[in-house]
């Protein structure tokens, strides 16, 4: 019991976490499906951060962070994944690529 309640703003911060991936997964979900195919690449989106924003989207809460080495770049780009379903990389500044990594399955027969 004692265990328990010292516990208890740990798992209150992981439930909040939690949370906002969820959250964050939809808005990236919900905009993925909204938009257009770019480069006619069925599995791909481009979206302004600040459409991002306005939706909701919180940077700070993500599943992964990955950070892929290219050459001889002194900043390397950082790409979030979001349940292996979707992965997002910032492409510029101000815009964002939004992949989907796994298309979905329909069982229904």
């Amino acid at each position: 019991m004692a265990d328990r309640i010292k516990n208890q703003p740990i798992i209150k911060k992981l439930q909040f976490q939690n949370k906002m991936i969820r959250h964050n997964e939809k808005i990236l979900e919900s905009c993925f499906n909204r938009l257009t195919p770019n480069n006619s690449n069925p599995m791909a989106r481009i979206v302004h951060r600040d459409s991002l924003t306005t939706m909701g989207l919180d940077e700070k809460y993500f599943c992964m962070n990955s950070h892929e080495d290219i050459g001889k770049l002194k900043k390397s780009p950082v790409c979030f994944t979001f349940n292996y379903k979707l992965t997002i990389h910032p492409e510029f500044d101000d815009f964002f690529l939004i992949i989907k990594t796994s298309p979905e399955k329909n069982n229904k027969k």
